[in-house]
């Protein structure tokens, strides 16, 4: 078995807190908790999506914590009127860290959940960038595609 050395460890680290910020942008979203949704992307942050052909939804681009939390209130306020629950799923994500920037591709389903089951609402691509803070790593750059 190869031994890792101190360098590899801390890729591996930062490639698991990478995760986890993948996740709980995820998961934070679902659960309509602004605050801690915002904190996970970086103070200069771009939010870019495409067109959604399923849905009908115009896309966008948007770049700051406020713009982000502004389109994330519009995107919320929209889903509400269903009644209907979100739960995106992120998967194979593929993440490649260098040195404070990393990069990660991982592929998506956003699905809506109510009392008579669950349906397919999108699913699509994460282009994103990575940047280690003082507050540990950020999204810097988040580009979503569907299909």
């Amino acid at each position: 078995m190869t031994e890792l050395n101190e360098a590899d460890l801390a890729s591996v680290a930062a490639e698991l807190e990478i995760r986890n910020v993948l996740a709980r942008v995820a998961q934070h979203y679902d659960s309509g908790e602004e605050e801690p949704y915002i904190r996970l992307f970086s103070e200069d942050a771009v939010w870019e999506m495409a067109d959604n052909p399923r849905t009908g939804q115009s896309g966008s681009i948007r770049q700051g914590r406020a713009a982000i939390a502004e389109g994330l209130r519009e995107r919320r306020q929209a889903a509400q009127s269903d009644g209907k629950a979100r739960m995106h799923f992120v998967a194979t994500s593929a993440v490649t860290v260098s040195g404070d920037e990393a990069s990660a591709a991982s592929y998506f389903q956003l699905l809506l959940v109510d009392q008579t089951g669950v349906t397919l609402q999108s699913a699509g691509r994460y282009r994103d960038s990575m940047r280690r803070t003082e507050d540990g790593w950020k999204l810097a750059a988040r580009v979503i595609t569907f299909g």
